[in-house]
């Protein structure tokens, strides 16, 4: 059996044994910790590079329970089981977890590329008197081109970073899709099913695991996903390949 997180043991459960298929959430401060291989520690911004980890702490628990929720449901669906979401609640989970896949996506980028900027000396000798680099809005290009190159630094490896910045792209025109400011004849609603949440899943996975050697325990956010769904092809669910 597949371990999968729970918000806490149901009540009911009093022997051990019976807890082991529930996992409950890491706290914040394993996020955070872990977060602490990734971003280059930064004097002049340590208070910004806190709070920082601490958003993204949050996110990145919020990603690991829903990543568990939705793993579980396609797998009671590939089962020909009964679903354990119900249609809209699973669209709007996996918007949710596209927009905060998004969000973890800018926040290490632009944290690597601001770092980036204070690294290079002609663009610190560039620095206007009291300018603060962290205060700079990155737009999203700089913060992909900075966070894809941090993935991928050998220039062999032009393959990979290519196929990285088209997924994180889609992620990005996703998530725009959010935004009701413009008329479509499309519902974006649409978008979000098992093919979003795949997409994002194994691109936020790819980046973690390439940023920093370490995983954290049974977390639902390391699991092969593409690999671990690709029954649903022969099974109850159809989805193209991304």
């Amino acid at each position: 059996m597949t371990l999968r997180l729970h918000a806490h043991y149901p009540s009911s459960i009093k022997d051990s044994a019976l807890k082991k298929p529930f996992v409950t959430p890491n706290v914040v401060g394993t996020f955070e910790n872990y977060l602490d291989l990734i971003l280059e520690e930064w004097s002049e911004s340590e208070k910004e590079r806190k709070t920082l980890k601490k958003n993204l702490g949050y996110t990145l628990q919020w990603l690991e329970f829903s990543s568990a929720l939705l793993l579980e449901h396609y797998e009671r669906l590939r089962d020909k089981k009964e679903s354990s979401l119900q249609s809209t609640i699973e669209t709007m989970m996996t918007l949710q977890f596209c927009v905060f896949t998004h969000a973890v996506l800018e926040g290490i980028g632009s944290y690597i590329f601001r770092t980036n900027q204070k690294n290079c000396e002609q663009s610190k000798k560039s620095y206007p008197l009291g300018y603060k680099p962290w205060e700079k809005q990155v737009d999203v290009n700089e913060w992909k081109g900075a966070l894809k190159k941090k993935v991928y630094p050998k220039k062999e490896n032009s393959q990979d970073r290519s196929d990285l910045d088209k997924h994180i792209q889609q992620i990005v025109e996703l998530r725009d899709k959010v935004h009701l400011d413009t008329i479509r004849s499309k519902t974006h609603f649409e978008d979000f099913g098992r093919n979003c949440f795949i997409l994002c899943h194994k691109t936020l996975r790819l980046i973690l695991s390439n940023l920093s050697k370490r995983k954290i325990g049974n977390s639902p956010l390391f699991e092969n996903v593409e690999k671990n769904l690709a029954d649903l092809i022969s099974g109850a669910i159809y989805f193209d390949p991304i």
